[in-house]
């Protein structure tokens, strides 16, 4: 299998640690970002292969398993999930998997927009005071639970 996204962490971490906690076999395809304010200069080794890799939506990341192909980070999180046995072991587990993932993103996205802010280190005062509430809900869910659902990691 193939798994491609940039050459950071970014989006594409989570799935690499599901890559290797499932010992799967597979290339881990990163794409250089150019130095540069343009755009299309920024991504162009991406850009060169986008629409060549027979994507239904062709985007980063994307995870290639022999004739089966899916991009979205969610998505392909989810299907390791399933296929490591990760998930929950119902539509009840699996939707409270899905519930807390989404919030942690949700989390995720505010800090990844408070890094591309160029008001970065006066804007993270008020997120950096935000952030225990963020995640008092998670918290107060989990309780004295070690993991999320089913007892096992999840």
């Amino acid at each position: 299998s193939i798994f491609g996204y940039w050459n950071i962490r970014g989006l594409g971490q989570s799935v690499r640690f599901m890559l290797e906690y499932g010992e799967a076999d597979y290339q881990d395809k990163r794409y250089n970002l150019n130095p540069s304010t343009d755009m299309n200069v920024m991504r162009a080794e991406w850009l060169k292969e986008k629409f060549n890799l027979g994507l239904d939506f062709p985007d980063l990341p994307y995870y290639i398993e022999g004739d089966f192909k899916l991009t979205e980070t969610g998505a392909i999180i989810m299907y390791l999930a399933d296929k490591f046995n990760l998930g929950g072991s119902n539509s009840r587990e699996m939707a409270t998997i899905r519930s807390v993932y989404d919030r942690i993103q949700s989390i995720k996205s505010r800090f990844a927009a408070l890094c591309y802010n160029s008001d970065f280190e006066n804007l993270k005062i008020g997120f950096l005071k935000d952030l225990p509430g963020l995640f008092e809900n998670i918290v107060k869910f989990l309780g004295s639970k070690d993991w999320l659902v089913n007892n096992k990691l999840s």
